[in-house]
């Protein structure tokens, strides 16, 4: 990629139709997670709707890991 930036954004995504009638709808989460739904093909229709459920579900999911992330500590404690 020129520029050297990468080839997708957040709202990058897949579409793989499957022959026995599913779909695989794959989208990123994070820079180490994406999300990979099983869908009948007739649902890809409400994809305004699964796109709205999956950024609400990557917020939460930020969420969570700044929760994880170590705090750095206002207090030294000493020996």
């Amino acid at each position: 990629v020129p520029g050297g930036g990468w080839a997708f954004d957040d709202a990058s995504s897949s579409v793989i139709r499957l022959s026995n009638g599913m779909v695989l709808y794959l989208r990123e989460v994070n820079d180490y997670l994406a999300l990979v739904c099983l869908l009948r093909a007739e649902n890809l229709s409400k994809r305004g709707l699964i796109d709205y459920n999956i950024d609400c579900f990557k917020r939460a999911l930020s969420q969570v890991f700044a929760l994880a992330e170590p705090q750095p500590s206002s207090s030294h404690q000493g020996n």
